[in-house]
């Protein structure tokens, strides 16, 4: 059963009717309660249409609920039928869906998400001992270890760390890339990004170093580029209208970021890599650690307006919803490519696999970002976060 319910807002006014209807049926309640019988499996989905009347003589905004209803087997009574239902609705009041699902109107899989789509329950499920050899030449280049019995103490010319050099720092590099771990748990689990998808996008930006690398202008744990802003003020418009104040005038602020001038955004997008940007002289090893954890919000925010950006993109090119062409486990493959290679590159390749006839799925996508050399290089990244 579904159970809707109705609140008046109006004072000495009624809820007097709920009424819902979808492709295979109807039902009304003469009530701020009703319950909706669900007898039929559909495993794609099925939406509803759901709203209220009033005694006041109006009805609400009509609101509408994609509905998942499978059979599960049941090993201990054969007997026994049960049934696993997924709502997604803005006005569910439930478990929050995952991330992203609702703006793409996607089901996950039926049964466990791939573990790079997962955030574990404590900080011990997002352990990692990488052998990162760019971690480790930074750490050595700043003398916050040594490898002294290695030639050239460690070191390559190109700043990495050569196999000497990993090794003899193997257990600082282990603790450094953890130390961000809790951090990480707390940002996924309030804005329900994955956190492991957070910790291995960081490994591949950054591994784990939130320091400036020479002749790179990119910042922080998740290598914010100046136009990479671009894509959080234009799909996320609380936080604009946050954060444009503390650059610009209020006057200039009341205009939306695509109605700014090319100086204003710059600004803009200037002042979002500051906010990245945790290098500091003074600090021992050239960073500020304090604020590299707090970006670690920024960066899932970051994410998460690339979600809709996604969304956006695919509806345009397709003509549906997201979640009737493609997965949502592919829908965050295009994030990735989004946030790595930009939205261009993303709608390219999308638009010629559509023209193709092929499925809006990462195996179709995939060759399509390999033909364009701008985005190519998209592919290896994607393949190297989202780790079956």
């Amino acid at each position: 059963m579904l159970e809707l319910k109705a609140e008046e807002p109006l004072l000495y006014e009624h809820i007097t009717a709920i009424h819902e209807q979808s492709n295979v049926g109807s039902t009304s309640c003469i009530s701020d309660y009703c319950l909706v019988p669900l007898t039929a499996e559909f495993e794609n989905g099925v939406e509803i249409e759901f709203w209220a009347e009033s005694s006041f003589g109006d009805e609400s905004e009509h609101f509408t609920a994609l509905i998942r209803v499978l059979r599960v087997d049941v090993e201990i009574d054969p007997r026994e039928t049960l049934w696993q239902v997924d709502v997604l609705s803005s006005q569910w009041q439930g478990i929050a869906p995952l991330s992203c699902s609702l703006t793409w109107e996607v089901f996950p899989t039926v049964g466990d998400l791939p573990e790079w789509l997962s955030t574990p329950e404590d900080i011990e499920g997002l352990a990692s001992n990488e052998p990162l050899e760019l971690l480790a030449g930074r750490l050595l280049l700043w003398g916050l270890v040594e490898a002294s019995n290695c030639p050239f103490g460690g070191m390559l010319p190109n700043g990495t760390a050569s196999n000497c050099g990993v090794e003899a720092t193997q257990v600082f590099v282990d603790a450094w890339q953890d130390r961000f771990d809790a951090r990480i748990l707390e940002v996924a689990q309030k804005t329900h990004i994955p956190a492991k998808l957070i910790k291995n996008l960081f490994a591949q930006e950054s591994q784990f170093w939130p320091g400036a690398f020479p002749n790179v202008k990119e910042f922080g744990l998740g290598g914010l580029h100046e136009h990479g802003g671009d894509t959080l003020l234009l799909w996320n418009r609380a936080f604009y209208d946050e954060f444009c104040p503390l650059v610009l005038s209020t006057e200039t602020c009341s205009y939306n970021y695509p109605e700014l001038n090319e100086t204003h955004q710059k600004l803009l997008r200037g002042a979002l890599t500051i906010a990245a940007n945790v290098n500091c002289p003074s600090c021992p090893g050239g960073i500020d650690l304090a604020k590299a954890e707090s970006t670690v919000d920024l960066f899932a925010t970051i994410l998460r307006a690339n979600c809709d950006q996604v969304g956006q993109t695919v509806r345009y090119i397709s003509g549906e919803r997201p979640g009737a062409v493609s997965t949502y486990e592919d829908l965050w493959r295009f994030v990735l490519v989004n946030y790595n290679a930009g939205p261009g590159c993303l709608a390219t390749a999308l638009d010629a696999a559509q023209r193709k006839g092929d499925p809006i799925s990462w195996e179709y996508v995939a060759p399509q970002l390999s033909d364009l050399k701008a985005c190519e290089s998209s592919v290896e990244y994607v393949e190297k976060i989202a780790i079956e």
